[in-house]
């Protein structure tokens, strides 16, 4: 995700510095555009969708590990769970270990609603 003029900076220096909008972004991303970005939240939001439909359908049945930046994910997350943007910073993960997708959300973002062809992602 191209984080424009956030780019290089410290979290903590962005959420003190008021006039960055970090802090306002991560509480509805979709408010204001980052300053110096290439591609909106919702352009960034529909790549991983895509990403992880091409994934499962490409090797269903099989298990995959996918890694993805935490704001990736956040996107990712409230679009399987059909949550809106605001929920963005809940679904922020800081650390590395490693998290189940929810198969029944896998196979409504691939086939538009449940069909069990998932039940055993992992």
């Amino acid at each position: 995700m191209d984080h424009g003029d956030w780019e290089g900076r410290k979290v903590s220096e962005l959420l003190l510095d008021q006039n960055s909008g970090y802090a306002k972004w991560l509480s509805d991303p979709e408010c204001i555009p980052i300053r110096g970005s290439s591609e909106t939240v919702q352009a960034a939001q529909r790549r991983a969708e895509e990403a992880i439909r091409n994934a499962a359908l490409s090797f269903s049945g099989e298990s995959l590990l996918i890694i993805g930046h935490k704001h990736i994910n956040a996107l990712l997350m409230c679009a399987l769970l059909k949550e809106p943007l605001t929920s963005f910073a809940s679904h922020i993960v800081e650390d590395t270990l490693p998290y189940l997708l929810p198969a029944d959300a896998v196979e409504t973002l691939c086939f538009g609603g449940a069909t069990g062809r998932f039940a055993t992602l992992s």
